[in-house]
């Protein structure tokens, strides 16, 4: 581990002060350097990939606001086309505008690109605050990278916040908003993305996402007694399975949120106060990671400021039950931070526990370590009806057991690969092609279903989504057609009532699963390739191009008079008999 941060240390100085800059629509990233000053534990240079805070509706561009945590925020629009920009009162500067998505159409995305791969925090905040006077708060649902995040529903005076941590499969990061209500439109007031470093949330195979249901530093006297409480319906799961709960806070007066720069990964720590500050503790100790190859260090690393608060149970004797979390389906992913607060303890003074489910012991001892911490992992907790988690004291220890921290996130479904990928270029050059008009289409083309692209249709039976049909007519688009040869699923292809120029491409008769090629109406030039016009399982129509040549469009009249005869006297004859 040591000599992994020294590389980050010189990696953070090769790349000071550099920015890349891309053209007009491409994200501006920088590699930021965070000195951690206030304690040797994080006084080294931490080097994000990623640090991109999107105040989104701002109307201001390029230009940046800093908060009052040091976080810089920017304009949303060089990552979206499209949304309308609405204001609402709010204390926070950056919960004062939202973009809302009033367009029919099934799902609008975020796209940021040019970006490295690897284990990322996306955390998106939705603010109502009935900025359209009709005190409807709307629902819809939330997608990254083409996979079902969140059914979203907002609140009148609330703020709504999700995050899931997840490893990236490609190069950008895209998240959606799609409407799932007649009349209640999409909205996102800020989008947040943090790069984590490869060896945090590592319990589980890369192939899942987590999605945070709590994140609870036992800071500023919380509570007594904590219970942590999983009630699951009692049915039958699958080993990792979407997210379908909720969680109720019970008995809170204040929420307090601890972040950047306290966490140089700008997780949210929010701690929610009961004051019942009875049996809670701080420590001033000195934090620090004992790196040799004899111990393991934890891998999350969580702020000092969370270790440093804490609570204990009554008395030595006492067990710790840790909070409430009701209709919680499995499995879930769960981080427990401990630590020694004590340091002028006794010789015969110890501090040992153990983790319990139910009656169940399912840890080893534990002895919190003063100056450093020991996290407990439990990256696949399967749990039924209703089972509490206890910390109990060990026989052998002489003080009450304590805790400073807990993490809590849902295991959610299995990544998916995403559209095929030669359709899915395809269908991007052919967005190029119209930049004008398709370049609000964004997200994956079919996922997650089925919320595709308004203008195709996907066959969901493959292994990875094909794409089978392209609707664009009368779409407004103009000039030539672009190459999307690589969409080798494509049976439909209706581009009519538009005001395409030039030859029809040859390589539309190379599509080998083209069934219907509908071009009428546009000012197509030249000859019709050969490949059409000889394919007889071909629905071929180019009338309305009155600058193809006469002699295939004769052609094209004859077939489609043969066909239009044949439709017309099987219709006859099935009538007569």
């Amino acid at each position: 581990m040591a000599a992994l941060r020294f590389c980050y240390l010189v990696l953070a100085l090769c790349s000071l002060s550099v920015t890349v800059s891309a053209d007009s629509g491409k994200k501006e990233k920088k590699k930021k350097i965070i000195f951690m000053n206030y304690d040797p534990f994080f006084s080294i240079f931490y080097f994000f990939a990623v640090h991109l805070s999107l105040e989104c509706g701002s109307p201001f561009g390029d230009s940046t606001y800093v908060d009052k945590n040091s976080i810089t925020w920017t304009g949303d629009d060089k990552y979206i086309k499209g949304g309308e920009i609405r204001y609402v009162k709010s204390d926070d500067r950056v919960l004062q505008r939202m973009r809302v998505f009033t367009a029919a159409r099934k799902k609008n995305c975020y796209h940021i690109d040019t970006m490295r791969r690897g284990r990322v925090l996306v955390r998106a905040t939705f603010y109502y605050g009935n900025y359209d006077n009709k005190s409807s708060p709307p629902t819809f649902d939330l997608h990254f990278d083409g996979n079902f995040w969140k059914t979203v529903v907002t609140s009148i005076s609330e703020v709504v916040s999700y995050e899931v941590i997840y490893v990236m499969r490609r190069d950008w990061i895209t998240v959606c908003l799609a409407r799932t209500k007649d009349g209640q439109f999409p909205f996102i007031s800020t989008l947040e993305i943090r790069s984590l470093d490869w060896f945090m949330y590592t319990g589980i195979p890369e192939s899942y996402p987590l999605f945070l249901r709590r994140r609870d530093p036992f800071d500023y006297g919380i509570i007594r007694c904590i219970h942590i409480v999983f009630r699951i319906p009692p049915i039958p799961i699958s080993i990792y399975g979407r997210d379908k709960s909720f969680a109720t806070v019970m008995a809170v007066s204040n929420t307090f949120l601890l972040r950047y720069p306290d966490d140089p990964y700008d997780r949210i720590w929010s701690t929610e106060i009961a004051n019942l500050g009875q049996n809670r503790f701080y420590s001033d100790a000195y934090f620090y990671y004992q790196h040799s190859s004899d111990v393991v260090p934890s891998r999350d690393e969580p702020p000092p400021r969370v270790l440093r608060y804490g609570v204990y149970a009554p008395t030595p004797n006492s067990s710790l039950q840790i909070f409430t979390l009701h209709n919680y389906e499995t499995p879930a992913y769960v981080n427990l931070y401990f630590t020694e607060f004590r340091y002028n303890r006794q010789l015969n003074e110890t501090r040992s526990f153990t983790v319990f489910k139910d009656d169940k012991q399912i840890s080893l001892p534990i002895w919190p370590p003063y100056g450093n911490f020991t996290e407990l992992t439990f990256p696949n907790l399967s749990v039924s009806g209703t089972s509490t988690f206890s910390v109990v004291p060990t026989t052998y220890s002489t003080l009450a057991p304590a805790i400073s921290a807990l993490e809590i996130f849902l295991i959610g479904d299995m990544l998916t690969d995403g559209t095929e990928g030669s359709d899915a270029l395809g269908l991007i050059d052919l967005q190029k092609g119209f930049d004008d008009v398709l370049r609000e289409w964004r997200g994956d083309p079919c996922l997650p279903a089925p919320f595709s692209y308004d203008w195709i249709v996907c066959n969901y039976s493959y292994s990875r989504p094909r794409i089978t049909a392209i609707s664009l007519g009368s779409f407004g688009l103009s000039g030539p057609l672009p190459d999307f040869e690589s969409m080798h699923a494509l049976q439909t292809i209706d581009f009519h009532n538009n005001s395409l120029r030039g030859p029809i491409p040859d390589f539309l008769g190379k599509l080998p699963n083209l069934k219907i090629l509908n071009l009428e109406n546009n000012h197509f030039s030249g000859s019709i390739p050969a490949s059409l016009l000889n394919n007889k399982g071909l629905t071929l129509m180019v009338s309305g191009n009155p600058d193809l040549s006469s002699c295939t469009r004769m052609k094209i009249n004859i077939i489609v008079q043969i066909l239009f005869g044949t439709i017309i006297s099987s219709i006859m004859l099935h009538a007569w008999a």
